[in-house]
């Protein structure tokens, strides 16, 4: 097992016979970032640089998380993340605190037996959120959101030029790219 990032004391409840593990997300929307943990109750996590602490409210069983995949090639990984059993009634106030290509982090916390927080929670996954996905039900609803790598960013085209007239568009006092159309096609002989 990769021990990255865990500390001792993770790494001794790591290695005991029963583990309890908690996912832990902050999820950024219209007026505000919500911190919910896949559990029952409050937990409050304690930031050891600022000392500020957050208290994730717990969704029990009515959150899911897809796996979050690795791989040995540069590849950029989604996750899908599901509420479910929201009232249908409060769908369109929860589809308007949406928006595309907030943040999204998922953290990989420890609990000791009794329940309380060991060290700090290991932040595993961090994305952009795309377009929700509502499936309706007679009485309830869920809203699944597909969470983009950063790496996703890398495929996109950044639509500018190595030209001095995209430059100046740009930064109109910028003289740094007016003579690269001169050095086009010059035959440049260096001198040993």
């Amino acid at each position: 097992m990769s021990e990255r990032g865990l500390t001792t004391d993770q790494v001794t409840v790591v290695n005991s016979p029963v583990i309890h593990p908690a996912m832990l997300f902050d999820l950024t929307f219209a007026d505000n970032i919500y911190h919910v943990w896949l559990g029952i109750g409050s937990l409050v996590v304690t930031d050891p640089v600022t000392l500020v602490q957050t208290t994730y409210l717990g969704v029990g069983t009515l959150g899911k998380l897809s796996a979050i995949e690795e791989g040995v090639t540069v590849e950029a990984r989604g996750i899908n993340l599901t509420l479910s059993g929201i009232d249908p009634s409060l769908l369109a106030e929860s589809m308007g605190e949406i928006n595309l290509a907030s943040r999204a982090k998922v953290y990989l916390a420890f609990l000791s037996s009794a329940g309380q927080l060991v060290d700090n929670p290991i932040c595993i996954f961090s994305g952009i959120m795309d377009a929700p996905q509502i499936d309706m039900d007679t009485k309830t609803a869920s809203i699944s959101i597909d969470v983009e790598n950063k790496m996703v960013d890398l495929n996109r085209s950044r639509g500018g030029r190595l030209t001095d007239q995209d430059q100046r568009a740009r930064y109109p006092n910028d003289n740094g790219l007016k003579w690269t159309s001169y050095n086009t096609d010059r035959n440049l002989v260096w001198k040993a």
